[in-house]
């Protein structure tokens, strides 16, 4: 029997924030930061071969930058894992 692996689809979107509200009860408009946020969700805690293959189809379908992360099956956060993987490599870029 393989290996199994969490499999796990990420991917990095824009955020905007607000940093600064001074003045905006004066209808001052507030001052806001665009930061990358990474985005999550699991596909499979124990996914085969096979269900990788689905979901990169799947990743790949959606045209919206999603990717597929395999996580070691002992990771108890992997959603978390995938986060710092996926802003790590955002910042290489």
């Amino acid at each position: 029997m393989s290996e199994t692996k969490q499999i796990v689809l990420a991917r990095v979107v824009n955020d905007i924030i607000i940093i600064d509200t001074t003045g905006i009860d004066l209808g001052h408009t507030p001052k806001t930061k665009v930061v990358k946020k990474a985005e999550t969700c699991m596909w499979l805690r124990k996914g085969q071969p096979t269900d990788i293959q689905k979901a990169k189809d799947y990743a790949r379908s959606t045209n919206d930058g999603w990717g597929v992360f395999l996580i070691d099956s002992q990771d108890r956060d992997p959603l978390g894992t995938t986060k710092a993987l996926v802003l790590a490599k955002e910042t290489d870029r």
